[in-house]
């Protein structure tokens, strides 16, 4: 058995994520967790500025980066479940975990289930707000927010989404959607930084203000020009947003900042 878990007997373990972990200067760890039909790729840009505050772990989550699928469909609380198992064999003790899109939900549950794991989280683009909590709009919403991105992000995610697959996309929109996000936002101890860009087609300015004032200790900040993969093509100021929510290296991000 890895270290720090224990079962019982016949207990099933989620399936494994996979994971790349980059070290820095002492201080927090960052755990990075992707969203739904990308994998760790389009976080690189983050991960090199959050690297100077501490060590960045990248994660791919079951069936993503290449990962093969289970043969079972998997929830977000699996997921979430999958995540904490490996935050918790690596002994990492308070990350900062960073959820985008799908991988704010995980977070998030994750947080409800186990909420010791950490005292500081951040949502960028969380999904899904509750007034279009329906397959149909959600693609519509990745459809609107492809126009927005650049043609880096456009080729990572498009050749993630070809190796996730139609099949185990399909399956994970279901869990997302499946996922009550907003009912299980005020269970979240944690103090969350809750992101998006300016011009994000899935996560609006009014969802990520009703997830922060939700939470108990939710904040909600917009990034001018950004859009739903923000931390990919702003990387500098939200690695600077997280930097100041953790308290490790304050800054500022001139006209970014709403309260919930």
């Amino acid at each position: 058995m890895a270290r720090g878990l224990t079962a019982r007997p016949g207990t099933v373990l989620p399936p494994a994520v996979r994971a790349r972990s980059s070290a820095g200067p002492p201080g927090r760890d960052f755990v990075l967790v992707h969203g739904l039909g990308a994998s760790s790729r389009y976080f690189a840009p983050l991960a090199a500025r959050l690297r100077r505050l501490g060590t960045v772990h990248v994660l791919d989550l079951p069936g993503f980066g290449g990962a093969p699928p289970p043969a079972h469909r998997m929830s977000v609380g699996d997921l979430a479940e999958a995540v904490h198992r490996w935050v918790t064999e690596r002994g990492l003790v308070d990350p900062v975990l960073v959820g985008h899109s799908m991988g704010a939900q995980v977070v998030v549950e994750l947080l409800v289930r186990y909420p010791a794991t950490s005292s500081s989280a951040v949502l960028i683009g969380p999904t899904v707000d509750p007034a279009e909590r329906t397959a149909v709009r959600q693609v519509l919403r990745l459809a609107q927010a492809v126009l927005h991105e650049t043609w880096t992000v456009l080729l990572t995610v498009g050749s993630d989404y070809l190796r996730c697959g139609p099949r185990w996309f399909a399956r994970t929109l279901r869990s997302m959607l499946d996922h009550p996000m907003a009912e299980r936002l005020p269970a979240v101890a944690a103090e969350v930084l809750v992101l998006r860009g300016e011009r994000d087609a899935v996560a609006s300015t009014r969802w990520i203000e009703q997830a922060a004032r939700a939470l108990p200790a939710g904040r909600a900040v917009v990034v001018p020009s950004g859009a739903h993969a923000v931390m990919h093509d702003h990387a500098a100021q939200v690695a600077d947003l997280v930097g100041r929510h953790t308290g490790i290296a304050p800054g500022c991000v001139p006209g970014g900042d709403r309260r919930g």
